[in-house]
């Protein structure tokens, strides 16, 4: 199983070719791996980011809240 990168919504496969392992704490099992995403999908992320923020922080504090 790769990790997939969360991003406006929706879970993204990486086009990077580069990963690491990601091991199980306790045992170190290796039980998955993370990619390095590539420049752009960094951009795309901080891009959706930017914009959920301008959104959110519209939200009432008590409302932000029950999400946390």
């Amino acid at each position: 199983m790769t990790v997939r990168n969360f991003v406006a919504g929706e879970w993204r496969d990486s086009r990077a070719s580069d990963r690491m392992p990601v091991h199980h704490p306790v045992t170190g099992e290796e039980i998955s791996f993370t990619p390095f995403s590539t420049e752009e999908e960094v951009d795309d992320a901080v891009a959706a980011a930017q914009k959920a923020f301008r959104e959110w922080r519209r939200v009432p504090v008590g409302d932000r809240v029950q999400v946390l």
